[in-house]
């Protein structure tokens, strides 16, 4: 039982660190994601990398969130094609699931040192970053019957 509350206190620390960090960050730019003009160019994508305590709130979250990832690819399949895409958006959201609680677990594992290489737009750092819905022109429009 002390193990387990000495993990959920660092993980707690992690976490709100990295709450913090974000916060500072805001003030110091005023916009709560964006980094100077200097440290994006010499960053590039890489918005978290250099920050573990960020990267261990990340893997928490994500540890915590996986399982919303099944619900997420059911709305995003299930928008292309009706019924169909419900039934491959389970499984392609079970397989989300744990790949975003594997990241979780790398990034809480290796104290933060992870540097978020499988990010992507479609596969986003939290599962409410990622897209819910695809683009329009990729969503099932209903046939429109003539009118005689």
């Amino acid at each position: 039982m002390k193990k387990i509350s000495v993990i959920l206190s660092i993980a707690l620390l992690a976490t709100f660190a990295g709450i913090s960090n974000l916060s500072a960050q805001e003030q110091k730019t005023g916009c709560p994601l964006q980094e100077p003009p200097a440290a994006v160019e010499a960053s590039g994508d890489e918005k978290s990398s250099n920050n573990n305590f960020y990267n261990m709130g990340r893997g928490l979250t994500n540890v915590a969130t996986c399982w919303m990832e099944v619900f997420r690819c059911m709305i995003y399949r299930n928008s292309q094609a009706p019924f169909w895409g419900f039934v491959a958006g389970t499984v392609e959201g079970a397989g989300m699931t744990a790949v975003r609680a594997f990241t979780g677990v790398t990034d809480l594992l290796f104290l933060g040192f992870e540097p978020g290489n499988i990010f992507e737009p479609r596969f986003a750092e939290f599962v409410w970053e990622s897209p819910w819905l695809p683009s329009p022109e990729l969503q099932y429009k209903p046939p429109k019957l003539r009118q005689d």
